[in-house]
């Protein structure tokens, strides 16, 4: 969303939490509806109304002036309107009441099971007939008990009438934070933000923060270049990872990614460490300090993680790495605004334990996301095989290809260009058409394979990994276009495709040479350059290579154990017992 803003160049800020109060502000400030997808706009008081994107007519642009000879024709879409005065009038409940409509439903401040026993007292069975839906009979009691209300208090008086005595003081404050946010204010903290890119004292810190939060890192913030996990490891130490279509059998697929994470949480708490190492011995009488243990040496911080194992989630103690192989001691966060760029892209390529001085002859576009592919190569566990390398690379050209125009060059709002095609338009015309006609037949006939779905989860991770590491190293590297790197569906089919050619790797590329490339030299050189590029920087180890095929020995019955040591479909993931097979007992398979 950031990306594709920044490219239709629509400027666009980052709250802190919810970011609905700041949005009705900033509309009252503007005097302009709001265009959103959220219930709770429809009960606060803006000036211009709100437009549910649902009821925003997509599909019917509509001009206005073209036919009228007016002088500035201009085209625009239609939509519902909602104002929070017709609102009141059609339910004959007055404005400043209308926030405990929100509040009494269930939020983000008030549980509604609290107060449930008022709920139960007011509540009315719907009498619009069989079709009413039942989820909707506690808001018309609502809103009918409302119309019966004069004011505030006399509303919250009547709630906490019901709540017993020892928990009252503890919901009227649920009640009145929750009530706040409804009450939109008239000028926006944000507007001087969007007029000269400067924000109020009230909006340059964060806090409760464990690690001090520095001024450039919380000017990235504001500008969605810092990802929410790495405030929340400022914040909390505390961070969930992502959940993503994996193979439950197996480690997580957030497990390669790992070494990042560590270097990355050891740049965040580097000066927060060093710090607690002059921390001096707590002496009798003295406050607890959480970074000093009880003999009065100093606590290791860790980062709580979040992840799957098997079906469950659990929780585990990270520790932050403060060294980089072939670099050194990390670069703490506050001074990462002070640092040249081409050290910030060492201690990158040092992280991801690639030396990307030779990839400055491929496109720009694909030179990060190469140096993660093969960092997520090297760390794969069960192995990646060459299948997995070729239909990503397949992936890449083709959607890089799909969204490519003449000349074309897409810039973000830091003026990188993050998107420019290095194919001549007439290859990308043929590039098309051989893949209409080769691959997309065939996007629904193989079905989901959990073992190639959880190789491809692992080089998602690394990537989301690498880009939260170059967020924090103040993007040293542009910030890669998933939407030209990854489709899960077309990486899954192209896999698909190369797992059923006979044969092993010559075969597989001639027939890449003659089916999808044909036609279009200048692809096939850089599909070539990226595939090479790649298996140069990788160990023979790391790629996974099946057993050479045996003969089946003869005899009734196909040989001695048939079925019971088979290695399954060649080309999936790597088989963690295959060291354990006997010679002789591997019958022949297809390739």
């Amino acid at each position: 969303m950031k990306k594709v803003m920044g490219e239709f160049e629509v400027p666009s800020a980052v709250c802190d939490f919810e970011a609905d109060h700041e949005i009705a502000a900033l509309a009252n400030t503007w005097n302009c509806p709001v265009l959103g997808r959220d219930s709770d706009f429809f009960v606060m008081d803006i000036k211009g109304g709100y437009l549910p994107l649902e009821m925003l007519d997509w599909m019917h642009v509509r001009k206005k002036g073209a036919k009228t000879n007016d002088a500035r024709p201009y085209k625009y879409l239609s939509s519902t309107k909602y104002t929070l005065a017709k609102f009141c009038k059609h339910f004959n409940v007055k404005k400043e009441l209308v926030g405990l409509l929100a509040t009494v439903t269930g939020n983000d401040y008030v549980d509604p099971t609290c107060i449930n026993q008022f709920l139960m007292q007011i509540y009315q069975r719907p009498k619009r007939g069989k079709n009413s839906a039942k989820k909707h009979g506690h808001l018309h009691s609502v809103l009918d008990w409302l119309a019966d209300q004069n004011t505030m208090e006399e509303c919250l008086q009547n709630i906490l009438a019901c709540i017993k005595m020892g928990e009252r003081e503890k919901v009227r404050i649920a009640l009145e934070t929750s009530l706040r946010m409804y009450i939109p204010s008239d000028h926006s903290r944000l507007a001087q933000y969007f007029t000269d890119n400067s924000l109020p004292s009230s909006f340059d810190a964060f806090s409760g923060a464990l690690i001090p939060i520095p001024h450039w890192c919380l000017a990235s913030h504001r500008h969605g270049y810092i990802p929410n996990l790495i405030l929340n490891v400022m914040c909390s130490q505390r961070v969930f990872t992502p959940t993503q279509v994996e193979n439950h059998r197996m480690p997580s697929a957030n497990e390669p990614a790992k070494p990042l994470r560590q270097i990355l949480y050891g740049i965040l708490s580097h000066q927060h460490c060093k710090r607690s190492e002059g921390h001096p011995v707590r002496s009798k009488g003295q406050k607890v300090d959480p970074s000093v243990t009880r003999k009065g040496g100093v606590k290791k911080l860790t980062v709580l993680e979040y992840d799957r194992r098997s079906w469950h989630v659990k929780c585990n103690e990270v520790a932050p790495s403060y060294d980089v192989p072939n670099f050194g001691p990390v670069i703490p966060v506050e001074d990462m605004s002070k640092v040249n760029q081409s050290t910030r892209c060492r201690l990158m390529q040092s992280a991801l334990g690639v030396d990307a001085a030779e990839c400055s002859a491929l496109p720009p576009c694909f030179r990060f996301a190469i140096l993660v592919v093969i960092y997520w190569i090297s760390h794969a566990d069960p192995k990646a095989n060459t299948k997995h390398l070729r239909a990503l690379l397949l992936c890449w050209v083709y959607l890089l290809a799909k969204q490519s125009k003449p000349g074309e060059k897409r810039v973000d709002t830091s003026g990188d260009i993050v998107h420019a095609s290095p194919y001549p338009q007439q290859e990308v015309k043929i590039l098309l058409h051989n893949f209409h006609v080769n691959v997309d037949p065939k996007m629904k006939v193989y079905p989901l394979n959990m073992e190639v779905a959880h190789g491809f989860a692992q080089m998602q991770s690394c990537l989301i990994a690498a880009m939260h590491l170059n967020a924090v190293l103040d993007r040293p590297y542009p910030e890669p276009d998933i939407t030209s790197i990854y489709s899960g569906r077309l990486v899954h089919c192209l896999y698909g495709i190369l797992n059923g050619i006979p044969g092993g790797d010559s075969q597989q590329q001639s027939w890449l040479e003659l089916n999808l490339f044909h036609g279009a030299p200048t692809v096939l050189a850089l599909y070539n350059a990226m595939n090479r590029y790649v298996m140069s920087h990788i160990g023979s180890e790391s790629l996974y290579v099946p057993p050479p095929k045996r003969k089946r020995r003869g005899g009734r019955g196909g040989g001695r154990g048939r079925g019971k040591s088979r290695q399954g479909r060649e080309g999936q993931m790597c088989n963690q017992f295959s060291g354990l097979v006997v010679e002789g007992d591997v019958e022949e398979e297809d390739e």
